[in-house]
């Protein structure tokens, strides 16, 4: 979903990736793609989205210039497994892209050059279909463990600066809030907690 409007933005099985708009019950655009795997994002300005395809091409494109194509098409070389979800920061610079990797779950990228910035990692731990997101303010990541925590990490640095619990099972889903140090993450049941600034 659009911040900015009622657009959003859906993938499918068939290889396509659709622009929608909630006035509308027609698709306003469409993009095909070879891939039946699609991952999508938008930016939190509503201006661009992504769309990541085979867990090693990344297409931006402009929301209100889609016709035209992808202005930048980034291929993630050194990425260590297969891509599970896309987010760019609340900043609009990275763009997160969580992997089915247990021991390095997540990849920050430059979102202006595709560079790969960090790689997040943590002790080995068994495979757990997670998706990772952004604090509030960009500085820090969290991500679901297969022990049931959630790791977190500075951005800047890459090390882990804290480990919270509250899942007996790991927890697969993890949202901030955009305005609040506020925490929602999701396994069988739903734990809400804040996000300390030292953390």
């Amino acid at each position: 979903m659009s911040p900015k409007d009622d657009k959003f933005i859906s993938a499918s099985e068939d290889g396509t990736v659709r622009l929608w708009d909630l006035k509308d019950r027609k698709t306003s655009k469409v993009i095909s793609t070879s891939s039946k795997n699609n991952l999508i994002a938008i930016d939190s300005q509503g201006l661009v989205f992504a769309i990541g395809t085979e867990s090693k091409s990344l297409r931006l494109f402009d929301m209100s210039n889609v016709e035209k194509g992808p202005f930048a098409i980034f291929e993630i070389t050194d990425s260590p497994a297969s891509w599970s979800h896309l987010q760019f920061s609340p900043d609009g610079r990275e763009i997160l892209i969580s992997t089915k990797d247990a021991s390095m779950p997540v990849l920050l990228l430059d979102a202006f050059d595709g560079y790969v910035r960090k790689t997040l990692q943590r002790p080995l731990s068994n495979p757990v279909d997670t998706q990772a997101c952004y604090s509030p303010d960009s500085r820090h990541v969290l991500c679901g463990s297969s022990d049931g925590q959630i790791t977190v990490w500075n951005c800047t640095t890459g090390q882990i600066v804290a480990s919270l619990e509250g899942h007996m099972v790991p927890p697969r889903l993890i949202k901030t809030s955009p305005k609040h140090a506020l925490i929602a993450s999701a396994c069988s049941n739903i734990v809400m907690g804040f996000l300390f600034p030292d953390c």
